[in-house]
Order: structure tokens, then sequence, then C-alpha cells
């Protein structure tokens, strides 16, 4: 794989914060490429050297924030010791974390459709969720494929991270967190998902 020039990744990073910054100011809807440039301090064409429209740009920040949350996360689970749910609770609280200090964007995001704040969610946590199911299921056997489980667990995982987002929980994030704690548990020790 080829890597890419300082200036390109720098241009880049330029026009995403710039799309960001304006995303806390007005829907996406009324952003035109011209704003973006104005704000990232580009002209029009570099950014069509990197992007076809405001839209490439925008799946680009979804990437983004997914690959941080993700990299921001991975390395506690590979650090992590002790039970199995103790390591997704960690987990879950990691990443609720990060969503947190990302809030604005992913609801600006979502704008009234959930289907980007749920994108970024799931797309962060999907592999870390599989790695971390394939570790606690180690020496067992699931009833169900790795996959299956791991998808169950990411997208009621993204949906409970984005309705507390959206203030729709009425928990505060240590409850919630709590919360989690407890349905990890039964799920994990109820035998529905590891044959005993």
């Amino acid at each position: 794989m080829e890597k890419e020039d300082v200036r390109v990744l720098k241009s880049k990073r330029d026009l995403r914060n710039g799309l960001l910054s304006l995303l806390n100011e007005r829907p996406f809807e009324k952003i035109t490429v011209g704003d973006i440039c104005e704000r990232a301090m580009i002209n029009k064409m570099t950014f069509y050297k990197h992007y076809s429209d405001k839209y490439a740009l925008i799946d680009d920040c979804l990437r983004s924030i997914a690959l941080d949350i993700y990299r921001k996360s991975v390395a506690k689970i590979s650090e992590s010791k002790g039970d199995a749910v103790s390591m997704l609770t960690t987990f879950f609280s990691d990443v609720l974390d990060e969503c947190i200090d990302k809030k604005n964007i992913i609801l600006t995001l979502a704008s009234g459709n959930n289907s980007l704040a749920s994108v970024i969610i799931k797309s962060s946590i999907e592999k870390l969720v599989e790695a971390l199911v394939i570790r606690i299921t180690e020496g067992q056997k699931p009833k169900y494929d790795v996959r299956v489980i791991s998808t169950f667990f990411t997208g009621g995982f993204s949906d409970l991270v984005l309705a507390w987002l959206e203030g729709n929980s009425p928990y505060n994030k240590e409850d919630f967190v709590n919360n989690s704690r407890k349905l990890f548990t039964d799920l994990l020790y109820s035998g529905v998902l590891i044959e005993k």
C-alpha cells in the first residue's frame, strides 16, 4: 500500500476539520463545497483532487471518526485481563466515552435520521466486538456462530449508545454502564449464548 504524501494528508485533514466545524453551525444540506474550502483555507481545485463532492468528504469524515474510536478502544481490549463481563463493561464504557467526546458531531450528522450516527457507532465497534467475543468464548463452545453473536451485541450496543447520546435514557453514565453490566452478565452466564 502506497503511503500518502504529507501534504495530501494535511489537506484532507483540514477539509474534514472544516466540514466538522461547519456542522456545528448548520445542517449538512446547507453546506457547500465553497463553504468547506473557505473554512479549511483550501482552494476548490485541491478539494476536487481529493473528493468528488461533499458526500465523499462526509464519508471520509465518518470513516475517520470510526477509526479514531477503534484505535482508542482496541488497545484496552488487548491489555485487559479479567472476566468476560469486566472486559465487556470496560469496553462499553470506553466506547461510550469516545462517543460522548464526539457527541455533537455524531448527533449533528444524524440530524433527525439515526442512520449516520448509527453507522459511526457500529462501524467503530464491529471488529472490536468480534475480537472480544472470540476472546470471551475461548475454550468454550458458543451456541451460535461468533459473527452472529458479534452482530447481535454490536446492534444492541450501538442502539443503546445512540439512545443515550440523544437523551432517550433515564440513566446517567454510571447507571447506564451498570445496567449494561447486568445485561452482559445475564447474557453470558445464562447459557443462552455459550453451551454449559
